[in-house]
């Protein structure tokens, strides 16, 4: 292990926004209701109360349809003003749709006030469509409980009936206990944040305790060895979150490393069970240039280089490489994905240094289950080493399918797969640039990749096989023979994606090419033979 310096600048400041995924925390928002009074969601929290909010459409049957079985009523009766005072229920109209329509202007499903004893929030100005954004709202209705700690307890496309919105609020964390208390929430560091020898890590901590806090130290580790000693000082009040950026610099960086967060002292007071957390990650130290191909072959996933982002579910099903009988593909599988949880998957930093027009594509295999929403996978890419992250394309389960709806779990035959291409817009001529597959799960079906490759060529058609090209025989002992009649480059490549052989060949009527790797260790690689406007691509293996 080469030897680590690290200088560390701290920048810290109170985190109150974050993704509303089930126990996340709820994004804070103040909105007027239709009788022109405030509310602020924070305030509200503050005070010990729980929160549900359903968000709907004036023209939406399914909301309507839950609107009329009282479930949210009844809930306001039993534990709202009118019963033990612990809740508070709003509903947010989604559609910027003007007060007359809420009140059953058509095209309205009806009159939403009717009856109505709980605000009611529309979108339109002064309030203006921010919060269904915050919250990320891609079907309604959507209903969204919070407890007094902020965090979101259910967020769901199935709205619940009361006894199911009671169970949730039992299911909350009880009211503190503990004077002094502090939580790590979050910690995190993942390689695609190295860029310039810099690494950021994120430390999430929160007041879990009755009291303010005032000060805390917090005790920062690498691979068991104390690298720095983090003091923060502010006013953290209860269930309120202090987020912590800390970047590092690093030289002569190599490996594997551990960072451990570890609270030591809360107002100067050394806890007596001090809270810690801690994140693994492995440090990239190489770029791949163009065209870059990724099969998977190897079912041990994720590959060098490529990482799992998905810190916030470690129990979930995530990314894996499968084998399906007739081949190996990468899935997500999202019939086993909580709704709501986000899975991210970063590529190996690409190099499209001197290439303006760069193009990503791959074989996709989806099912929809019908029984649920539409699963995303949106592509989004970074310069910044993950800074920051902009979205090139958003896919669901609509745009992928290639096999009938089922509602048992999916798994494509060899026949049920089709090529997609997409251009990535202005992540050309960039000497690091990161690629990153989010997964969004509405607990659907499985979605399944293979043949990934990002290259400079437009709709080009990629083969496993095709009668102007043909490797034989395969399996051999490293003796490969191609017979094509067009000219082209033969190009083979290890499961990692390194390139192991490469040989231009000349146009023949028939040409029969000796393909010489012996000397390459046994296993499966991949042979990629480019021409003019195809790539084929075969996979070998030398036994």
């Amino acid at each position: 292990m080469k030897k680590i310096l690290l200088i560390l600048l701290i920048l810290i400041s109170v985190d109150l926004f974050s993704q509303p995924q089930d126990g996340s925390l709820a994004p804070d928002f103040t909105m007027v209701d239709m009788n022109g009074n405030n509310y602020h969601l924070y305030d509200i929290l503050d005070s010990g109360k729980y929160v549900i909010i359903d968000f709907f459409g004036t023209f939406c049957g399914p909301c309507w349809q839950y609107h009329q079985s009282k479930a949210l009523h009844h809930a306001w009766e039993a534990w709202g003003p009118p019963g033990n005072n612990t809740l508070r229920i709003f509903m947010i109209e989604c559609d910027g749709r003007p007060d007359s329509v809420i009140q059953g202007k058509p095209p309205s499903e009806g009159d939403w006030t009717d009856g109505t004893p709980f605000p009611i929030l529309p979108t339109h100005l002064p309030n203006g469509p921010l919060v269904p954004i915050k919250y990320h709202i891609t079907q309604e209705p959507t209903v969204i409980i919070i407890c007094p700690d902020k965090r979101v307890k259910y967020m769901g496309f199935t709205p619940p009936d009361s006894a199911k919105i009671r169970q949730f609020m039992n299911n909350c964390p009880v009211n503190p206990i503990d004077s002094l208390k502090l939580i790590t929430t979050s910690i995190d560091s993942v390689p695609y944040l190295l860029c310039n020898d810099s690494l950021k890590v994120y430390i999430n901590v929160q007041n879990y305790g009755i009291k303010t806090i005032n000060s805390f130290k917090t005790n920062l580790y690498m691979n068991g060895n104390l690298i720095d000693s983090l003091i923060w000082s502010g006013t953290l009040s209860k269930f309120y979150v202090a987020n912590l950026k800390i970047t590092s610099k690093i030289n002569n960086y190599d490996g594997s490393y551990k960072l451990l967060a570890k609270t030591e002292k809360i107002n100067n007071i050394i806890p007596p069970l001090p809270d810690s957390m801690a994140y693994r990650f492995t440090v990239p130290t190489t770029k791949f240039d163009l065209p870059f191909f990724q099969s998977f072959s190897n079912i041990s996933f994720p590959y060098d280089y490529w990482t799992l982002d998905d810190t916030s579910y470690p129990n979930d099903s995530t990314w894996q490489a499968i084998d399906l009988t007739y081949d190996t593909a990468l899935i997500i599988p999202f019939y086993n994905i909580p709704v709501f949880h986000e899975h991210n998957l970063i590529f190996p930093p690409i190099n499209t240094s001197g290439i303006n027009d760069v193009y990503l594509h791959f074989d996709v295999a989806a099912s929809i289950n019908p029984s649920t929403g539409y699963d995303a996978i949106t592509i989004d890419y970074s310069k910044d080493c993950g800074e920051k992250w902009h979205n090139i394309k958003t896919y669901t389960t609509y745009n992928f399918q290639t096999a009938p709806e089922t509602l048992v779990p999916f798994f494509p035959n060899d026949t049920q797969w089709k090529t997609m291409s997409l251009m990535l817009d202005s992540v050309g001529d960039n000497n690091m640039i990161f690629l990153r597959f989010s997964a969004g799960s509405t607990k659907g079906n499985n979605i399944f990749f293979r043949n990934i490759m990002i290259n400079n060529l437009a709709g080009i058609n990629i083969y496993d096989y095709c009668y102007n090209a043909k490797v034989y025989p395969n399996p051999s002992n490293g003796t490969f023979y191609l017979e094509t009649k067009e000219a082209g480059k033969i190009e083979i490549y290890d499961i990692t994606g390194k390139s192991v052989y490469n040989e231009s060949i000349k146009n023949y009527n028939t040409s029969i090419n000796l393909i010489n790797v012996k000397n390459k260790t046994t296993g499966i690689y991949i042979l990629k033979f480019i021409t003019e406007n195809k790539i084929y691509i075969n996979k070998i293996i030398i036994n």
